[in-house]
């Protein structure tokens, strides 16, 4: 049912004050979906607004390269980029821990010699951060992509771990 899963070790930007925005930058690991695609690196960067003491919004890019098969085609270079916008509600935001849910849409872009795929689809998370100061933290959450709406044998779970934080 899983073919894959991204693990994520960002540089976070998530404060645990009342700042409006937030900003980080990340790293991923995920297996692609394709035949004999080895695990890849995925790059992220993303910025937060805060609507409200306990609702955000997050747009996360992301961009990743690999080599894979594809038909009688071996060791064929891809690239993927990712972009999600997510939106989250804070069950308890308190000076330290921070547990949350949200849901949000995704866009994404694969592209390689003799070919491109785009699709929309959704992904949803839960997880928890923990701050031991006002403008950096650490924290842990589930994502389940589903990068082609029209496809859910393309959906893979992600564990993802932030730390450290940026705001203003």
């Amino acid at each position: 049912m899983f073919k894959y899963v991204i693990v994520v070790v960002l540089v976070a930007a998530t404060a645990a004050g009342a700042a409006r925005f937030s900003y980080g930058v990340g790293v991923s690991l995920y297996r692609p979906p394709e035949d004999n695609a080895s695990w890849a690196p995925l790059i992220n960067g993303y910025v937060t607004y805060w609507w409200a003491p306990q609702v955000n919004s997050t747009l996360l890019v992301g961009y990743s390269w690999y080599n894979a098969d594809i038909g009688n085609r071996t060791d064929v270079k891809f690239n993927y980029m990712p972009i999600t916008l997510y939106t989250a509600y804070h069950f308890v935001r308190n000076k330290q821990l921070d547990p949350f849910a949200g849901m949000g849409v995704v866009y994404s872009r694969k592209w390689w010699d003799g070919g491109k795929d785009d699709n929309v689809g959704f992904a949803g998370l839960v997880g928890v951060n923990y701050y031991p100061s006002e403008h950096f933290g650490a924290g842990v959450a589930f994502e389940y992509v589903v990068p082609d709406a029209g496809d859910f044998d393309s959906a893979y779970p992600a564990i993802t771990f932030n730390i450290g934080g940026v705001s203003f």
